[in-house]
């Protein structure tokens, strides 16, 4: 059975304006560039698979893109604008706690090597 492509993504009042002027811009972060040329491409109703073709992600980052848009508009297109995975209730994994017991292990074992070199002399 073929998927549906998305429906066009409707944009909000002035947002095209804007995203088109990110697109343009040489200033702005590439990734928000990229962000706003996959709403872009969305809004003119291309497939995913397309949008993600021109832009060069995966389908998944378009569709992220697209629902994140859907739901908080532009604003939630810039990362550094989006809370951090902590504050969204993501679980932070730090894994230095476990490696440490096991990286002391890994030195003490190894015996002490000394090299001479000529210009040591």
């Amino acid at each position: 059975m073929l998927a549906l492509p998305a429906p066009p993504l409707p944009l909000r009042a002035g947002d095209r304006e804007r995203l088109s002027a990110w697109t343009r811009s040489s200033s702005i972060r590439a990734g928000l560039a990229q962000r706003a040329r996959i709403v872009l491409l969305a809004a003119d109703g291309l497939p995913n698979t397309d949008i993600a073709s021109r832009v060069g992600a995966v389908r998944q980052t378009v569709i992220d893109c697209r629902s994140r848009y859907a739901e908080h508009g532009i604003a939630d297109l810039d990362e550094e604008a989006r809370p951090s995975s902590a504050a969204r209730g993501r679980p932070q994994s730090d894994h230095r706690g476990d490696l440490a017991p096991a990286a002391e292990e890994i030195q003490s074992a190894q015996p002490a090597c000394w090299v001479i070199f000529a210009s040591d002399r």
